[in-house]
């Protein structure tokens, strides 16, 4: 998908302690962009965030929800269950061979 900007818009506000507080705005094109990357690619949420330098946490996850494809936030649950399936089932195999 080709998108020539990735339409940044930025805000700067003041609080009450004069910190400033940036606001970062992303065009639709971006977000459909990253989304399908992590739909067509299988990069994770996290490793998006990280390319595109994407500060908030649950950002992606709601450009997921955004655009129907909330199926895309369990890749990060299903990879986690896999690791420990993985660590756990190594750990008991090597129990049971010393016993």
């Amino acid at each position: 998908m080709s998108c020539p900007e990735i339409g940044l818009h930025l805000k700067i506000k003041k609080d009450m302690t004069k910190r400033k507080k940036t606001t970062i705005r992303y065009s639709n094109c971006f977000k459909l962009q990253v989304v399908e990357e992590i739909e067509k690619n299988g990069l994770s949420i996290e490793e998006c965030r990280r390319k595109y330098d994407i500060r908030g946490g649950a950002t992606i996850q709601s450009w997921l929800r955004l655009f129907g494809k909330q199926y895309l936030m369990n890749k990060m649950y299903d990879k986690c269950v896999n690791f420990f399936q993985d660590k756990t089932s190594s750990h008991f195999a090597s129990f049971n061979a010393r016993r």
